[in-house]
């Protein structure tokens, strides 16, 4: 289990990325990249896969993510908690962050 399939809005889950490990490059759309200097892989980025994972740099809470999200894209908070923990379960699958309780 990741970690991420268990939160209410409530969870203070912090996940963690390793900001000596990834490198974030955004472009002036908001959309970006990482560069894992481990591996040599690039990741592409939407604009909201952007915002999310600079939050994670920022050290910002799984709640707080998803506040930033519904704020920035006008969408209902339980949705934008929803799709973040979604995408963070992704990024847990793909070994690019850590979920610590």
């Amino acid at each position: 289990m990741s970690g991420l399939d268990e939160p209410t809005e409530d969870a203070e889950l912090q996940v963690a990325c390793d900001a000596r490990r990834f490198e974030l490059k955004l472009s002036d759309e908001g959309r970006g990249f990482v560069f894992d200097h481990r591996t040599g892989d690039v990741y592409t980025l939407n604009a909201v896969g952007a915002l999310v994972l600079r939050c994670l740099l920022d050290g910002y809470t799984v709640t707080a993510i998803a506040q930033e999200v519904s704020i920035a894209y006008s969408i209902p908070p339980r949705q934008a908690f929803d799709d973040v923990k979604e995408f963070l379960a992704e990024l847990v699958r793909m070994d690019v962050v850590d979920v610590q309780s």
